[in-house]
């Protein structure tokens, strides 16, 4: 890719492609590119099997020599033509039908990788190419020229063929500078016209008189640190909405924010520095404070939040020193639950294949917002703790407390992977048990340990340590093939083939317990409690 495309030109922009590489990705395309082989040269073999069968059937049948779709070209009978699939066991025919659509499954996935420029177009109306599948190209000027422009009409009943009146684009006449209450030609009415219609739209979005834009931004990030809007319903400010418990605190954060140029940043650190976020928990009066506010929305006591699923998976690659900062690019592939990733998945007919992980810790442990997700393939971890499915909106994250939440971070491979990992950095960056102590403690709460902390974390270091002096661990083979059962869709009878997991032949693995000594492991259970504490789940 790199020698092809170092720079591509997208209309009047030059995209620079020589840091391409930095994008990550190419180790899962190599991955790609053996399943194709793989399974292209299994179908390669065993049609040329089914080729020499059916060849030797029309010559002891007295036929010419021959496909059988070529003898049916030719005006031979139905009956008189050699069975399908001649030559094959049902095996041997349900692998090359499930091998065929996984090699064009994964030649679309492949296309990822090419260098595309994500554009919207609003002229006439192309001729679809219906070979390009989704991915449509920009049509060139001859097209652009061609043809009419789609009129908008209200979709009856949200059916896009039920088209009701016509309408002219617009925003929301209640509030200000909408079409209906602007003069002609002002600068951010949006136009009838085709041209200038999103650069409007995106002016009124921006402009300081629009108050709905602001407030929305200003809940949302409210809401992300206060576990609850002002407004509790943030994806709806409409009637049917609920109303904001603060109105005049909203109205005071959107036109700072909008005062101060937009900055989230600024609203963040505004937020975080006021008095109200840095109340305690314990209200001094309990019993008045839950008379006069019994649903809590006076903020005069802060309401602890417990980290998101994101979070909590990012803050442990934090504390062990492992999280990647490589920003953009492809979707990044963490290692979740192997039996959950093994699992069989149907898509498009077919199996999906088996979810790889990717092969170094470096393209592994990046920010979990570049987590690749898969419909039907949850991550257990972020599942657990309360990750939205993507089958619908989320406007308000929930935290339920749940027991499967215990056996997933006290129990599961990603706390225990990180927790190995945590105790093998702190080992080698500081001087003494107490030192690493104080620097898992700076890590994982921001402060340091009390005297009760530090004795108490010392001694189960120590206990822990003579525990495993006394144990072995054998070292954790990784898959690389797993066989799968199907139906044969045409007669109804089971078959089994192999799938070769290729992201495994040159796998970097986390240390394990049987890859580290006894004080290491040790640690690494001191470190698995500090991550299962609530001081470490929580924002107090």
């Amino acid at each position: 890719i790199q020698s092809v495309f170092t720079t591509t030109q997208f209309a009047d922009r030059t995209v620079d492609f020589q840091d391409y590489e930095n994008l990550q990705g190419f180790e899962e395309k190599e991955v790609m590119a053996k399943r194709i082989q793989y399974f292209s040269e299994i179908s390669k073999e065993l049609n040329q099997k089914k080729k020499e069968a059916t060849e030797q059937w029309s010559r002891d049948n007295g036929l010419p020599v021959g496909t059988r779709a070529e003898l049916a070209k030719q005006g031979i009978p139905d009956e008189q033509l050699p069975p399908r699939n001649l030559g094959l066991d049902i095996n041997e025919i349900g692998v090359i039908k499930v091998g065929g659509k996984i090699v064009k499954r994964t030649q679309f996935e492949m296309k990822k990788f090419e260098p595309y420029a994500m554009s919207v177009y609003s002229g006439p109306s192309p001729e679809k190419n219906v070979s390009s599948g989704a991915m449509l190209p920009m049509p060139n000027a001859e097209a652009r020229e061609a043809g009419t422009i789609e009129s908008s009409h209200i979709l009856n009943g949200g059916d896009p063929f039920a088209r009701g009146e016509v309408v002219t684009p617009g925003v929301l006449s209640a509030l200000p500078d909408s079409n209906d209450v602007l003069e002609a030609n002002e600068w951010n009415t949006i136009p009838d016209d085709v041209e200038g219609r999103r650069l409007a739209f995106a002016r009124w979005l921006a402009s300081p008189r629009n108050a709905l834009v602001p407030r929305s931004i200003v809940n949302r990030i409210w809401n992300y640190h206060y576990g609850r809007g002002i407004v509790n319903t943030p994806n709806n400010f409409g009637a049917m909405g609920g109303k904001p418990t603060h109105p005049e605190l909203l109205d005071y954060l959107a036109t700072r924010f909008v005062k101060e140029g937009w900055s989230i940043k600024k609203l963040h650190r505004l937020i975080m520095s006021s008095e109200t976020y840095r109340r305690s928990t314990k209200h001094p009066n309990p019993e008045q404070l839950a008379e006069r506010d019994p649903h809590g929305e006076s903020y005069a006591a802060f309401n602890p939040r417990r980290l998101s699923a994101e979070e909590i998976r990012d803050s442990m690659l934090y504390v062990s020193r492992e999280l990647s900062e490589t920003m953009g690019g492809l979707p990044a592939m963490p290692e979740i639950n192997l039996d959950v990733a093994l699992q069989p998945r149907q898509v498009m007919g077919s199996f999906a294949a088996s979810y790889e992980p990717a092969p170094t810790p470096e393209l592994r442990n990046r920010r979990s917002i570049y987590a690749k997700r898969i419909r039907g393939l949850r991550n257990p971890l972020m599942e657990v703790f309360n990750q939205p499915s993507l089958d619908e909106s989320c406007e308000v994250r929930q935290s339920s407390t749940v027991t499967p939440q215990v056996f997933s971070l006290f129990n599961g491979e990603d706390s225990l992977n990180r927790s190995i990992a945590t105790a093998i950095e702190l080992l080698e960056s500081t001087d003494s048990r107490r030192e690493a102590v104080e620097t898992l403690f700076q890590r994982a709460y921001g402060r340091a340990p009390d005297r009760k902390d530090l004795s108490l974390s010392l001694n189960h270091w120590k206990k822990m340590e003579k525990r495993h002096q006394r144990l072995e661990f054998e070292p954790k083979e990784l898959p690389h093939e797993v066989t799968r059962s199907a139906i044969e869709e045409m007669t109804g009878d089971s078959f089994t083939f192999t799938e070769r997991l290729f992201g495994y032949d040159d796998y970097e693995r986390d240390p394990g317990l049987a890859d580290v000594d006894a004080e290491t492991r040790a640690l690494a259970d001191l470190c698995l409690v500090v991550f299962n504490s609530n001081e470490f789940l929580y924002v107090y």
